[in-house]
């Protein structure tokens, strides 16, 4: 999968499986987690390890985006992100 496809998927992933924040019922938000998709991608292609994707994926949400109930999205959002690549 060429880096801009695998990009974009992640994307979709982040915005239909991930989302953490609970936005993705509002269209005006679909670019909300499109700034976490470059380092996963980078990590999807230089490190495919699933327990790497779910810490990443729960650091964004308790540290980037200060939750500190972190969803439970994220371990279906990295199988699905593993499943990628």
């Amino acid at each position: 999968m060429k880096n801009a496809k695998l990009l974009k998927e992640v994307k979709k992933i982040l915005w239909e499986d991930w989302d953490p924040l609970g936005v993705n019922d509002y269209e005006e938000a679909i670019n909300e987690y499109d700034g976490y998709a470059s380092s996963i991608v980078k990590l999807l292609l230089n490190n495919r390890d699933l327990s790497k994707i779910e810490k990443m994926l729960l650091e964004h949400e308790t540290k980037n985006m200060y939750k500190p109930f972190p969803s439970k999205n994220y371990k279906i959002a990295a199988k699905k992100l593993i499943d990628l690549v």
